[in-house]
């Protein structure tokens, strides 16, 4: 059975991005996938000091939540990562715990890794109606996910605009039926 490991970076509780969520593992066959949803906002995440050591030591000297969403992504083979769009860009819980990630950044020397084989996906939701800020923030989850040499593809990719609430996500339902396929279909 394969693990999928949702990341919601949203602030707020039972919103848009949750009903999204839902809906999305709602989707999933249950007899291949085994899921997991954390959200960013429920740990101690502090801010990253600049301070290099990981560049070394290949772990960061913090003592806060982020090894334990560091050992739910190794344990899982496909990550997926949601972002609601805040000043056209991704939340401030994604900015720190992507910052906090730089142990496993692939543009330093020594750097701790994941096991190989992982794949990641990317959702991302705004109130407006252009994709550009949605586009973008997909860039920056599939970027942090070079980095981390996590395999994505941009074909599992998701966005969605003009969700200005929970019930918005509602129109929606035939697209995020489809990328729960998209996924169901990747095993």
């Amino acid at each position: 059975m394969k693990k999928i490991l949702f990341i919601n970076a949203s602030p707020k509780r039972n919103g848009a991005t949750d009903k999204l969520l839902s809906l999305v593992t709602m989707n999933l066959n249950k007899e291949t996938f085994d899921h997991k949803v954390i959200n960013l906002s429920d740990y101690d995440i502090n801010y990253c000091a600049g301070c290099k050591i990981c560049y070394k030591t290949s772990e960061c000297v913090q003592k806060d939540d982020i090894h334990a969403i560091m050992r739910d992504i190794e344990a899982s083979d496909i990550i997926v990562t949601i972002s609601p769009s805040y000043w056209a860009d991704i939340t401030g819980q994604l900015k720190v715990f992507i910052d906090r990630c730089t142990p496993y950044c692939n543009t330093h020397e020594h750097h701790a890794a994941f096991s190989k084989g992982k794949e990641g996906y990317a959702i991302a939701l705004r109130t407006g109606q252009s994709p550009c800020e949605c586009l973008h923030i997909i860039e920056t989850i599939n970027h942090f996910y070079g980095h981390l040499e996590i395999d994505f593809d941009e074909k599992f990719n998701m966005y969605l605009c003009g969700i200005n609430n929970s019930r918005d996500i509602l129109k929606y339902e035939k697209e995020i039926k489809c990328f729960a396929d998209l996924i169901n279909c990747a095993v």
